[in-house]
């Protein structure tokens, strides 16, 4: 509770940030593919200093904008809350810089963006952040693009914002292809997580199926505790568990989550017939999904991993905000349980129908949403 007090009280001093400093926008709305760039070899700047799945529902314009610019220098701003995922970004950027959160990190990687010489540099946030706003005045880049927002005055070019209650983050953000002269509708959207035969041995020997083969074609249970609306009992997983086991006796499931779910995890995982998923760095963990045959998860991260991998998922989501979409599994077969209240008044009924429908043969390749009775 005391964590979203002082995160609530950062982000109102953010805005006020914003507020004092915003002026008219006089650049240029971009509303068709253009290139407004003079040269076919930018030095292009990518700002994603943000959460985990933002990075990893970015992954389609990384991969778009490399093979359009094969020869373009292409670095990317990551911060320790997602830089975990500077070895896949790495797959498409030459540089990834890390950017601490503290002035002296910010002075120090201003220094160094500045060095650079960027010649666009570009915000692939949907809503006003003072950290971008401030990288991108800290790199003197010539072209600025970003979605037409409260701070669109930082930019020279900005795309539309779509309707945030119809059209999925994937592609509001595609709109910023538009100024690089690449049409959006056009251009192969689906997520990207690439994985390496080191990655896909090294996740077999994770998940122990060498001795345990049955674990191939796994039920992959991710828990998540970072905040109370998408905390899911720990009765509800072990009622879920059972009754998987019941319905699927040849099926196995796997538990994971943080360390600090470990003991509940192996608790469920030895009273209820499943496994607990070993504690990893982030990508081996993801790597395990390669295996799965499904994911149940109330944790919108591991699904856009799942959505890359095109893995079914079931997703228990927390809706706080009706004007916006969530962030569903993103062009992935998928069964959404969505509560405006927390996600506990979501059923383990609700969530083994859905896992039912998908773990079928006949299961429709796209995703239906299926709203929780509150």
């Amino acid at each position: 509770m005391m964590w979203e007090h002082l995160k609530e009280l950062e982000l109102r001093v953010r805005r006020f940030y914003l507020r004092q400093r915003q002026r008219p926008f006089r650049g240029e709305l971009v509303t068709s593919a253009c290139s407004v760039l003079p040269t076919a070899t930018p030095r292009i700047l990518l700002l994603r200093q943000d959460r985990i799945g933002d990075v990893l529902c970015s992954t389609p314009i990384l991969d778009t904008l490399r093979h359009a610019f094969p020869h373009a220098r292409m670095d990317i701003v990551l911060s320790k809350n997602n830089i975990a995922l500077a070895g896949i970004v790495h797959h498409w950027c030459d540089h990834v810089w890390c950017y601490g959160k503290t002035l002296a990190s910010f002075l120090h990687l201003r220094r160094m963006l500045r060095r650079m010489q960027y010649d666009v540099v570009v915000d692939l946030m949907d809503n006003p952040s003072t950290t971008s706003t401030m990288l991108i005045a800290a790199t003197n880049a010539p072209f600025r693009f970003g979605i037409f927002k409260e701070n669109a005055w930082a930019y020279t070019h900005c795309v539309p914002l779509l309707d945030r209650s119809r059209y999925h983050y994937v592609e509001r953000i595609a709109q910023l292809l538009l100024p690089f002269g690449i049409d959006p509708a056009s251009a192969q959207l689906d997520l990207r997580y690439p994985l390496s035969q080191s990655d896909i041995a090294r996740a077999a020997c994770d998940l122990g199926l060498p001795e345990h083969p049955e674990r191939c074609g796994f039920v992959f249970i991710h828990t998540s505790t970072r905040h109370q609306p998408l905390q899911w009992e720990w009765g509800r997983y072990r009622e879920l568990v059972r009754i998987l086991r019941q319905r699927f006796p040849s099926l196995a499931i796997g538990l994971g989550g943080t360390e600090h779910d470990a003991d509940a995890i192996n608790a469920i995982a030895s009273e209820c017939g499943g496994f607990a998923l070993p504690t990893l760095p982030f990508h081996r963990y993801a790597a395990m999904l390669y295996y799965a045959r499904l994911l149940i998860t109330p944790d919108t991260s591991i699904v856009h991993v799942a959505a890359a991998l095109k893995v079914p998922a079931v997703v228990l989501f927390h809706r706080g905000d009706e004007r916006l979409l969530p962030w569903y599994p993103y062009r992935s077969p998928y069964r959404a349980l969505v509560s405006n209240g927390s996600v506990n008044a979501i059923a383990a009924s609700d969530v083994l129908a859905a896992a039912c429908e998908l773990l079928a043969e006949n299961s429709p390749p796209t995703g239906e949403r299926i709203f929780a009775a509150l």
